[in-house]
């Protein structure tokens, strides 16, 4: 029998049908408690009210079921939009200090259609935004903003269309800058120079305006994310091609990771004021959603590709439950409104902070977080840092629609630990299957077609072959990756090894005992 998870993806590629992992979630049970000989004249028990679950609360767990999805699935890809939107000053409060959040980039599948749609719902508003901001902004001149900020510094073909009083005023303002007063005794300079200039940030929001990418060709990243606000884009489903031929994919995809990291600006040549932020990282937020050879190719280049990802697939879901529209469009209401303030943060300079209601809060997300950390210190060191901090993202997203929603029900901080790390759990152990689902249908190619190759050279061979003969047939000559194919082929009878160590064809036909042969070339 074929290990289940290489027969599962390799079933999947051939009929092109949804891969489906379900997170089997325990659910609890509350029981009906009967006094029973209880007489009249004594008054019931009063009933405890049960905890309000956040996600309803909040509409989240209706606009999943409208849309056919997991909450889970609908939290990893509101966790992404939300802290991609954000920027690159994104933390959360805590008695241990000002934590910065660990970045999130999200990997879907295009034929995970429930999925693909709540990427395009929950995307659209930030697209109208985006296209706004630059609508509007597009209407100044460039050239004016750069000589008011600049002053003297100002480009040649800024100050080719200056009018006196324009460049007065910028020239005031930079000696204003040289010549700071201080208080007697006291010099100031480092305060001053700290102190923070909403002039410098609204510059930028109204020269680069744009934060979201969506749709765009892989090819042209990097331009396009460096002429984005502070060169911090959110990247949503852009085309890699990755299933093309040659090595373009390969360069497309050096060039992503390069900005999912933070690729520095290479300093320009220009006026000395327009060179002061040269050393300001270019950097990516992605939201990828490849096909199924994509994803064979992605994890072809190399090991650990797809852990720089979380994975999130389809998992099973009800659609069209009675309230759900109601709950759709409270949630996407608040998700907008928090989308609107964490732009308006961004723009203004400001850091996007998220802090607890109490103490008791922020402790009780402190255990939660170590008894979290204990749980994958495997997992951790194989996905990275996304791993650790993906409670915490989770939170502080949640964090945002609270602050948005027009919920009856007060959401406290208790309930979304909760949630947070519940769902953290849960998202990447689904990662981590989908994940094995593709590398053991990998190993499981290359093995088949290595046993094949090595079959097909010790028949051809005028004598017996010696380990070392049959490895140099092969351009990838690591011992491991022999060892374990030849040893199976030998218990099989395909192989013969004699006496003086040479290899001989063996009595069983290789197609006879194929089955037999994939579970052993699988199990660990």
């Amino acid at each position: 029998m074929l290990n289940k998870f290489a027969e599962a993806w390799r079933s999947a590629r051939a009929s092109g049908y949804l891969i489906k992992i379900i997170l089997m979630e325990a659910s609890q049970q509350s029981t009906a408690v009967k006094s029973k000989g209880r007489s009249s004249s004594q008054s019931p028990r009063p009933k405890r009210s049960r905890p309000v679950d956040p996600l309803d609360a909040l509409g989240l767990n209706g606009f999943a079921r409208a849309l056919g999805v997991a909450p889970d699935s609908v939290l990893a890809v509101t966790a992404t939009l939300l802290s991609g939107i954000a920027g690159p000053d994104v933390w959360l409060q805590s008695p241990w200090g000002e934590n910065r959040l660990s970045k999130i980039d999200l990997l879907t599948t295009k034929e995970d259609f429930n999925l693909h749609r709540l990427i395009e719902v929950m995307s659209a508003p930030l697209s109208l935004m985006n296209r706004r901001l630059a609508e509007n902004m597009g209407r100044l001149s460039p050239d004016a903003i750069d000589l008011v900020t600049s002053g003297p510094f100002a480009s040649a073909a800024a100050s080719k269309h200056a009018d006196a009083n324009m460049r007065d005023q910028a020239i005031r303002r930079h000696l204003d800058a040289l010549t700071p007063t201080t208080r007697p005794g006291e010099s100031g300079l480092l305060r001053q120079d700290l102190a923070f200039d909403p002039l410098i940030h609204r510059r930028e929001s109204l020269q680069h305006p744009q934060f979201l990418l969506k749709g765009v060709d892989g090819r042209s990243l990097n331009p396009l994310v460096e002429d984005c606000h502070l060169r911090t884009a959110l990247v949503v489903q852009p085309a890699l091609g990755l299933a093309r031929e040659g090595s373009e994919p390969s360069r497309v995809i050096k060039l992503l990771f390069a900005l999912l990291d933070g690729a520095v600006v290479k300093k320009r040549t220009g006026p000395l004021d327009r060179g002061r932020d040269s050393s300001l990282p270019v950097k990516a937020h992605a939201l990828l959603s490849l096909t199924k050879d994509e994803i064979d190719v992605l994890a072809s280049m190399g090991a650990g590709h797809l852990n720089r990802f979380l994975w999130v697939a389809e998992s099973a879901g009800q659609s069209g439950k009675n309230g759900d529209a109601d709950s759709s469009e409270a949630f996407l209401s608040a998700f907008q409104e928090a989308a609107m303030e964490i732009l308006e943060l961004r723009r203004e300079g400001r850091g996007l902070r998220v802090s607890f209601e109490s103490k008791a809060g922020s402790k009780k997300f402190e255990d939660e977080l170590h008894r979290y950390e204990a749980e994958i210190v495997q997992a951790a060191a194989d996905v990275g840092a996304w791993a650790r901090g993906l409670p915490q993202s989770i939170f502080w997203a949640l964090d945002f629609l609270r602050r948005s929603s027009v919920s009856d029900h007060r959401i406290n901080d208790e309930g979304l630990i909760v949630a947070a790390f519940s769902a953290a759990r849960r998202l990447l152990t689904g990662h981590r299957k989908q994940v094995l689902l593709i590398s053991s249908a990998q190993q499981l190619d290359e093995r088949r077609a290595l046993a094949e190759r090595i079959v097909e050279n010790v028949s051809r061979a005028a004598s017996p072959m010696s380990f070392r003969d049959i490895v140099r047939c092969f351009q990838n000559q690591k011992k491991d990756r022999f060892t374990r194919v030849i040893e199976a082929l030998i218990e099989l009878g395909v192989l013969i090894r004699n006496e003086d160590g040479g290899h001989v064809p063996g009595p069983v036909d290789l197609a006879e005992v194929a089955e037999i042969l994939d579970e052993k070339f699988i199990l660990p």
